[in-house]
């Protein structure tokens, strides 16, 4: 199984690719810890519903393993696993990226022209 098994069982929009990015950002940096879905939610800013689709999704992907009726999660990545979620959070980052700049540009473009 893989991340894009698991990205196939969720909607394809922008909230909740977000809410996958936050996720996984956070598992990535706790690798091999038992994680609290609820503290996933209070540091990411997601709610609890939300974090549990994405980690019951991830589950059933296998990225990550679940315990106590998906409260609790853990992200043991097997190499590809590894390499498909450092992929999917660079593209992530450089998309966001580029949307800031454009963002940054329009404002100072618009303030020149006043």
């Amino acid at each position: 199984m893989s991340l894009s098994t698991a990205l196939h069982d969720l909607p394809d929009d922008r909230e909740t690719r977000h809410a996958v990015r936050q996720v996984l950002s956070y598992l990535a940096v706790h690798p091999r810890e038992r994680v609290d879905a609820e503290r996933v939610a209070s540091v990411t800013g997601l709610s609890f519903s939300t974090v549990h689709d994405v980690v019951a999704a991830l589950a059933r992907g296998l990225v990550v393993e679940c315990f106590s009726g998906g409260r609790l999660c853990t992200y043991s990545p097997s190499i590809g696993v590894r390499t498909e979620v450092d992929r999917f959070l660079y593209s992530a980052e450089r998309a966001h990226s580029r949307l800031q700049g454009s963002v940054e540009r329009f404002r100072g473009g618009y303030a020149r022209g006043r």
